[in-house]
């Protein structure tokens, strides 16, 4: 899902590659070549380190621990074919819900698979642009942006909007990218995945949308060609965890990785297969590296579960312009960081972290050698 506010030609654009990924044909395929779609990535890393339990997703834990009763209305912001929403129905969540994507093929979709199974009157889908939304005070009991807020570029203003139309004490939940800005990937960030790509045998590095070419190399877009792909993507996402702060409380924010496996694992997470224990070994191992360099701060966390909270009603929203000076730093650092300036580390933790990632890549080599001899 996603939204923008530039020109008219750059609307159409997003509208027109969302509801093609909106498409059952185009998610049948992503099953196969986004990491977030693996199931041993979804259960055995991502909803482990958010639930605990491997059968949990995020949306299970947040029905646990912040819905004791049914609500009476939820909403979605960016809503795409609403997997959400059908989800959350199913869990009695919420009694009705209102949903919002700026794509047509997408809203289309999800109206179809909501008469198909049989919760047409529990939600309502519009086309809508997020950037545009003004929202009724006091309207909603809860939130949703999964997915869809690092595709917003008027932060600030659908902020204010959101908090404006929760109940009080009510939650805003977001299920986000908060990485790089505009898929501008770091230096460090590139170095590890790329190494650890290079150690990779070719079976497990075939393109999956191109049978028998072999992904040699991690880089990152130009502005011009990301923006030629989708204008929205990414196109404020290091801001949207900062300036969330300003809006609402953060009451939890779980990160859960991502920052290696995002791109190494594009296009080729589908060499994996459950049924081998050889590739599992490798896939879990590589999770294992990923969770490991982020607890040791060698790297940040690109995604994150974000809870925040409605219960600061007599606080004027802060404009960026008012923004603390660490708020500030971390949009800044957040959006092009270096081992020195992110974590403001020292030459000797520096060297230490270095020597981690020589380690690992040694680790790696060394049992992928053990595996190739069998």
């Amino acid at each position: 899902m996603s939204n923008t506010s530039g020109s008219l030609t750059d609307t159409q654009t997003v509208k027109d590659h969302w509801s093609q990924k909106a498409q059952q044909e185009d998610l049948e395929r992503r099953k196969y070549v986004d990491w977030m779609n693996h199931p041993f990535i979804d259960k055995f890393y991502i909803n482990r380190q958010i639930s605990k339990n491997p059968e949990e997703n995020w949306l299970v834990y947040v029905n646990k621990n912040y819905v004791p009763v049914t609500l009476d209305l939820g909403l979605t912001l960016g809503c795409g074919n609403g997997g959400l929403e059908r989800h959350a129905l199913s869990l009695g969540m919420c009694r009705q819900f209102e949903a919002f994507d700026i794509a047509e093929g997408a809203i289309d979709v999800a109206r179809d698979l909501a008469v198909k199974e049989g919760i047409d009157s529990q939600v309502k889908y519009e086309v809508m642009n997020i950037n545009q939304i003004f929202l009724e005070p006091d309207k909603y009991d809860i939130v949703f942006a999964s997915m869809s807020a690092h595709h917003f570029s008027e932060l600030e203003h659908i902020y204010n909007q959101v908090r404006t139309a929760l109940k009080p004490n009510g939650f805003f939940v977001l299920n986000e990218y908060v990485g790089p800005t505009q898929f501008q990937w770091t230096d460090e960030q590139l170095a590890i995945i790329n190494d650890l790509l290079t150690i990779l045998p070719d079976k497990y590095r075939e393109y999956i949308s191109l049978p028998g070419q072999i992904k040699q190399s991690v880089w990152k877009l130009t502005i011009d060609e990301m923006n030629n792909i989708d204008p929205s993507e990414a196109i404020r996402s290091a801001e949207v965890l900062p300036l969330l702060k300003q809006y609402f409380s953060i009451v939890e924010r779980i990160d859960y990785g991502g920052t290696i496996l995002h791109q190494l694992m594009q296009d080729i997470v589908g060499n994996f297969a459950l049924d081998k224990e050889q590739d599992i070994a490798l896939l879990n191992l590589i999770c294992y590296l990923e969770e490991t360099l982020i607890k040791k701060k060698v790297i940040p966390s690109d995604f994150a579960l974000i809870i925040a909270q409605n219960n600061q009603q007599e606080q004027t929203a802060l404009v960026n312009s008012t923004a603390s000076n660490e708020d500030k730093n971390m949009i800044s650092n957040r959006q092009n960081y270096h081992d020195e300036t992110f974590f403001d580390v020292s030459s000797k933790q520096l060297a230490q972290q270095i020597a981690m990632r020589k380690l690992i890549k040694a680790i790696l080599h060394k049992i992928m050698n053990k595996f190739e001899a069998k």
